[in-house]
């Protein structure tokens, strides 16, 4: 009987499993095929005779398109790899506050109106594996930059070796908070809103590992 309970149990989590990795497999189709079927329309257009302006226009939607499936492809191997028993953390001491200064650096200007404000406090030496935690908090920042409500101010601070990212957005139910760090998930109103639901299960996958 005790054999017969874990045979079941080892399948019932190999289906589990397999089902996750189906529905991954077809939504990473779907967020391939829309800017690939842009890119084939625009490189059809490309084939007419049309004046400069609108050439300049279609090539630069192209790579616009083809960086975005390069960055979801970039993002779906780094998941995968994260997933992985075989992961290797490769850790240093370093300085949280200054990964962090640095990586908010980048967004100097952001779009309607948003701001953001850094503060710090105490020690900030955390042991880390700081490529994969630059990775957290940039997808920590962007999350809060792609989400917040116009002419809000995005909180940053480094307590310690405690980082927390505040940001004012639109109410979320009960239901998807608990599916927030569920790799695809994006509330309905933010289908429009380019991204690919992965920036915050990479970063629980990378915090799982340490």
């Amino acid at each position: 009987v005790i054999l017969c309970v874990m045979i079941w149990h080892n399948v019932k989590a190999q289906n589990i499993q397999e089902q996750k990795r189906l529905d991954l497999t077809n939504k990473l189709a779907h967020d391939i095929k829309t800017p690939v079927f842009v890119i084939s329309g625009y490189a059809y257009s490309l084939k007419e005779d049309i004046d400069r302006n609108e050439r300049d226009f279609y090539i630069d939607n192209i790579i616009e398109e083809a960086d975005e499936i390069n960055d979801l492809v970039q993002k779906m191997l780094n998941f995968s790899k994260l997933d992985s028993y075989t992961m290797k953390l490769n850790k240093t001491e370093f300085d949280l506050f200054e990964a962090v200064q640095k990586t908010a650096e980048k967004y100097t200007a952001l779009p309607e109106n948003k701001t953001i404000a850094l503060t710090q406090s105490g020690d900030n030496m955390i042991c880390a594996d700081r490529e994969l935690m630059e990775t957290v908090i940039q997808n920590l920042i962007d999350n809060a930059v792609k989400y917040s409500l116009p002419d809000t101010e995005i909180m940053i601070d480094v307590n310690g070796k405690t980082l927390s990212v505040s940001n004012q957005t639109e109410p979320l139910t009960k239901s998807e908070l608990k599916q927030m760090w569920q790799p695809y998930f994006r509330k309905d109103k933010s289908r429009s809103q380019k991204g690919n639901g992965l920036g915050l299960s990479i970063v629980k996958s990378i915090l799982d590992l340490h």
